[in-house]
């Protein structure tokens, strides 16, 4: 497995050269705040657990930057409604 970002806009994982998914955010420099617009994960991984550790990863990664998370897609936000985190920030909104 590999995992890319373009740090502007996109987290990728991939496997043997396939993509696997991407996470789509926009970043609030003001707030400090990753917004996870998009979640989109190619049909042949879903249902393995790739999701799983997409998301994992990515939000590690933020965690370690000392970056706060918003989920605007449902897929992020069902997600961290069953794995909860500290750094949600559930009462963002784009103003």
């Amino acid at each position: 497995m590999r995992f890319t970002t373009n740090e502007l806009d996109t987290f990728s994982l991939f496997e043997d050269k396939v993509l696997v998914g991407t996470i789509h955010f926009s970043i609030d420099t003001v707030r400090n705040i990753h917004i996870i617009e998009r979640v989109e994960l190619n049909p042949d991984f879903q249902h393995q657990g790739f999701g799983t550790i997409l998301m994992q990863t990515y939000l590690e990664q933020l965690h370690r930057k000392e970056v706060k998370v918003f989920p605007a897609c449902p897929y992020a936000q069902n997600y961290l409604k069953k794995h909860p985190i500290s750094f949600v920030d559930w009462s963002y909104s784009k103003k």
